[in-house]
């Protein structure tokens, strides 16, 4: 354990908020790919590894609220350290940073982040062996809850783990049936009632109409899958060597008139209409 020394701390203490920042950035882009990966998921119906998957992304929220929490403390503690340097003959922290301080010391060493490490220890040594086994211990509750809450290690309920599923299937635009938990929000129990034998295009427009702004909740850098509903073929089955077209009925000419010549070539249009007919009828015996 290091001596306490304050110029060396304030450098750490500085030091371990950019890696906070990038350490939270990171973890906050490796779970959007996780969530792609478990829109995919949902997309195959395969549920069961999905869960198990939102469960592994729950665990990382949970860690990087955590690392926010830590953050906030840490640039509290940089600006109050005025605090720590004047304050040398007390065993006990200033109430105006007593629970940074703790916080830090009860929760750092379950980062990855060996600057607050550095941090952690040279405020046990600060305050002694006495206060920090206080701390560690959790005696008498002095840790504050938004860090207890947040070290758990505890498989997460089964309703946070739909939630989880539904908010990623819905950011996605994929088709979800799921329990509404107790404190749904308005419209879930329509979100609830879909079938999934029901057609792709009708659960997706039941979705859109309980929630016009679900794409705005889902992850903007990500676009949503987009070969959900099957595309119309062309072609013909395997049978058949060819491609069957349908085109559009060309217009109908205006009848024709005896009486009115087009250019002098009336008489000449109704041969051409008697040999195509003649020709017609010659194909039809023939086949």
């Amino acid at each position: 354990m290091p001596l306490w020394n304050p110029v060396r701390t304030k450098v750490h203490l500085r030091m371990a908020i950019q890696r906070l920042q990038t350490l939270k950035e990171k973890k906050e882009a490796l779970a959007k790919v996780a969530r792609r990966d478990i829109a995919t998921l949902i997309e195959r119906k395969k549920l069961e590894t999905a869960r198990i998957k939102v469960e592994t992304i729950i665990h990382d929220d949970t860690y990087i609220e955590l690392l926010e929490v830590l953050e906030l403390y840490s640039e509290i503690l940089l600006a109050r350290f005025g605090l720590l340097e004047n304050g040398s003959g007390f065993r006990e922290p200033d109430p105006s940073i007593s629970e940074v301080i703790i916080g830090i010391v009860h929760s750092a060493h379950r980062t990855e982040i060996k600057e607050l490490h550095f941090v952690r220890e040279s405020l046990m040594t600060r305050f002694g062996r006495d206060w920090s086994v206080n701390v560690m211990e959790n005696k008498d509750s002095c840790v504050s809850t938004r860090i207890t809450g947040k070290l758990k290690t505890e498989t997460p309920p089964s309703s946070l783990v739909d939630a989880y599923l539904g908010t990623i299937a819905e950011g996605y635009g994929l088709p979800w049936t799921f329990t509404v938990p107790p404190n749904a929000a308005p419209g879930a129990e329509a979100l609830s009632d879909l079938n999934h034998d029901q057609p792709p295009e009708i659960v997706l427009g039941a979705v859109a109409r309980n929630d016009q702004s679900s794409s705005d909740k889902g992850d903007p850098s990500v676009k949503p899958a987009r070969h959900i509903l099957p595309k119309a073929s062309t072609t013909a089955g395997p049978e058949s060597n060819k491609s069957t077209t349908f085109p559009s009925p060309p217009k109908q000419p205006p009848p024709y008139s005896s009486s009115v010549k087009s250019n002098g070539r009336g008489d000449d249009d109704g041969d051409d209409n008697d040999d195509l007919l003649r020709r017609f009828e010659a194909l039809k015996t023939r086949h």
